[in-house]
C-alpha cells in the first residue's frame, strides 16, 4: 500500500511519517477507514503546528529535533489506546504493532515526525462538541443533517458519532437514510460529506459497528468497518455504498470523476457511480422465486440489504413500469407485519405526480424466445413467447437481460425476464 495523498496543505503523507509505530498505525488506520487517513493526518497536524508555531512545516528541516519530539508524542500515545475516538480511528497499539512486519513491505512511507496517534488523540478531544445536530447545504437548496450523537458509553467503544443522517430535499420533504440499519451504522462525526465538482454526489463516511464475541472467556471486542455511500443531492437516493480501496479516493478537481490511486476509472465509476442496488420490479421476481425455494426469505431482509424501502423510493420513484410490484411489496410487509414501511409505500403511490408516469414502452418478439424467473440463464423457465407476440417493458438489466409484461388472452398479466437480443422497439 503506498500512501500519495497529501494531507490537505500539506507535503504528503509519507514525508512525515518514519518510525515503525507511526507506520504500523497509519497503516491500521488505511485498513479500518482509508477514506480518512489523510484527512484525519491534517487535522492532527494543524493541532500540533499550533502547540509548536516555531517548528518548521517542512518535514526535511526538522534536523535533530526529531527525536524530542517523538518522545513527546510516545506519552500521549499510551494514552491513545484507551481513547475512545483513537481506537475507533486507528485501531489499538498491539494491533499497529502487530502490523509493523507487514508495514515494512507494504507501506512505502519514509519519515515520521509526528506520531499520528497521539496526534489523533488530541484532534478527538479539541474540536467536538456534542452539539446536537450539524447541517450541510447543497446546491439545489437540499441538505443532509446528522443528528443524534453516540452516547457516552458507546463513544468509548466506537468513537464520537451520529447515529441518525436526514436527507431535506428541496420541497422540505425529509428522508432518513439507511433507517434499517439505525444503531448498526453511524455517520462519522467532523468528516464532511466530499461533494462533486458539479454538486451532483456527495460521498459519506459510514461505519457499521457492532460488538463482536471473540471467545468464550474473552470480553465482547468493538468491530467496525468503513463505508463510503454515494449519495445523489437531487434525490437523496444512495446510488452505491463501498468499501476498502474505493473509500480512499476523492473526487478530481474538475468534473465528477472519482479517483484512486492505481485503479481503473471505468472500475471505480462502475462501482461508486453507477446504481448498486434492485428497483422494484427485479427485488419482487426475486423474493418470488426464493419464497419457492428450499431457502425461503423475508422481503423485509431483501429489503434491508437493498438499504430499505425509503432508498428504494428515493432511486426508483413510482411510475407505470412499476407501481404494480410496489403495490405487491407493500401487500407482503403488511403480511410481515412491517406496517410503517408498507404505508411509506403506499403514501408515495398515492402522492405520485402524474408526468411520472410515462407511455409504456412496447416491444416486439423477434423469434422464440424464453422467459426466465431471473436474469440468469439458470432460471430458465418452460414458458416462451413467440415471433410477434407484444410485450411491455418494465426494466433493464445489463447488459442483456430485460424485464417484460406479457399480457395473456384471459387478461392475466405474466412477468418474466426476457434476453434483450429476442425483442425489438415496433417500426
Amino acid at each position: 500500500m503506498t500512501s500519495p495523498k497529501h494531507p490537505y496543505h500539506y507535503p504528503a503523507i509519507g514525508d512525515y511519517l518514519k518510525s515503525d509505530l507511526g507506520r504500523a498505525t497509519a497503516l491500521d488506520q488505511h485498513v479500518n477507514r482509508p477514506g480518512d487517513v489523510h484527512v484525519d493526518v491534517a487535522k492532527a497536524l494543524d493541532l500540533f503546528y499550533l502547540a509548536h508555531p516555531k517548528v518548521s512545516k517542512n518535514p526535511s528541516e526538522l534536523g535533530d529535533s526529531q527525536d524530542a519530539y517523538e518522545r513527546e508524542n510516545n506519552r500521549s500515545l499510551r494514552s491513545c489506546q484507551n481513547d475512545g475516538f483513537a481506537s475507533h480511528c486507528v485501531g489499538s497499539i498491539s494491533t499497529a504493532w502487530k502490523n509493523i512486519g507487514l508495514m515494512r513491505f507494504t507501506l512505502e512511507i519514509r519519515n515520521v515526525t509526528i506520531n499520528l496517534c497521539a496526534l489523533l488523540s488530541l484532534a478527538a478531544t479539541s474540536g467536538y462538541a456534542t452539539e446536537p445536530e450539524q447541517r450541510f447545504d447543497f446546491s439545489g437548496h437540499a441538505a443532509l443533517i446528522f443528528s443524534v450523537p453516540m452516547s457516552s458509553a458507546d463513544e468509548k467503544n466506537f468513537g464520537k458519532n451520529w447515529r441518525r443522517a436526514t436527507y431535506l430535499s428541496s420541497t422540505e420533504k425529509r428522508m432518513e437514510l439507511l433507517p434499517m440499519e439505525y444503531g448498526e451504522a453511524v455517520f462519522a462525526k467532523g468528516y464532511p460529506p466530499q461533494v462533486s465538482p458539479s454538486g451532483k454526489y456527495a460521498v459519506l463516511d459510514v461505519l457499521r459497528v457492532g460488538m463482536v464475541e471473540s471467545g468464550p472467556n474473552a470480553a465482547p471486542e468493538s468491530k467496525s468497518r468503513q463505508y463510503c455511500p454515494v449519495l445523489d443531492t437531487a434525490s437523496g437516493c444512495i446510488i452505491s455504498m463501498q468499501t476498502g480501496e474505493l473509500c480512499g479516493g476523492q473526487w478530481d478537481t474538475n468534473n465528477d470523476t472519482w479517483i484512486v490511486g492505481g485503479m481503473d476509472k471505468d472500475d471505480i465509476d462502475h462501482g461508486m457511480l453507477s446504481y448498486s442496488f434492485d428497483g422494484a420490479n427485479v427485488l419482487w421476481q426475486e423474493y418470488l422465486v426464493s419464497n419457492r425455494s428450499k431457502l425461503p426469505y423475508s422481503l423485509k431482509a431483501a429489503l434491508k440489504d437493498n438499504l430499505g424501502v425509503v432508498n428504494m423510493l428515493a432511486c426508483e420513484p413510482p411510475k407505470s413500469a412499476n407501481k404494480d410490484s410496489y403495490v405487491k411489496i407493500a401487500r407482503q410487509l403488511a403480511k410481515e407485519n412491517d406496517e410503517a414501511d408498507a404505508k411509506y409505500i403506499e403514501t408515495s403511490l398515492a402522492e405520485a405526480p402524474p408526468d411520472n408516469d410515462p407511455i409504456p414502452i412496447s416491444m416486439i418478439v423477434l423469434d422464440k424466445a424464453p422467459l426466465y424467473e431471473l436474469p440468469d440463464e439458470t432460471y430458465e423457465t418452460r414458458m416462451y413467447l413467440v415471433k410477434g407476440d407484444q410485450v411491455i417493458l418494465l426494466d433493464t438489466m445489463k447488459p442483456n437481460w430485460v424485464l417484460i409484461k406479457y399480457i395473456e388472452k384471459k387478461g392475466e398479466a405474466i412477468l418474466k425476464w426476457v434476453k434483450a437480443d429476442t425483442v425489438k422497439l415496433p417500426e
